[in-house]
Formats: C-alpha cells, structure tokens, sequence
C-alpha cells in the first residue's frame, strides 16, 4: 500500500515543495526545542535530588 495525502492546503499553502520546507523548518526548530526543555526538565531534578 502507498501513502496517500489529502490534497488539502496546509496554512494556505498548495505547492508540495514550498509545503515540504515549511514542514522541515517547522520540525527543525521543535526537536531542539523538545531538546532545551527536557535538558531543563533534568537540571530541576538534579537539584530537587
């Protein structure tokens, strides 16, 4: 079986290419955000013992 996508604009956009690179950028920027704060997450439990 294949993937098979809505043809559905995602926030307006309809090109696949333009949709692809919004949709990298958005995951570049949230894995090292998931990233910060679970580093945070750890230094409070380091410090609460």
């Amino acid at each position: 079986h294949a993937w098979e996508f809505s043809g559905g604009s995602l926030f307006g956009i309809t090109n696949p290419i333009l949709r692809a690179l919004v949709l990298g950028v958005i995951a570049g920027f949230g894995l090292p955000l998931i990233n910060a704060v679970m580093r945070q997450f750890y230094k409070v439990r380091l410090r609460l013992g």
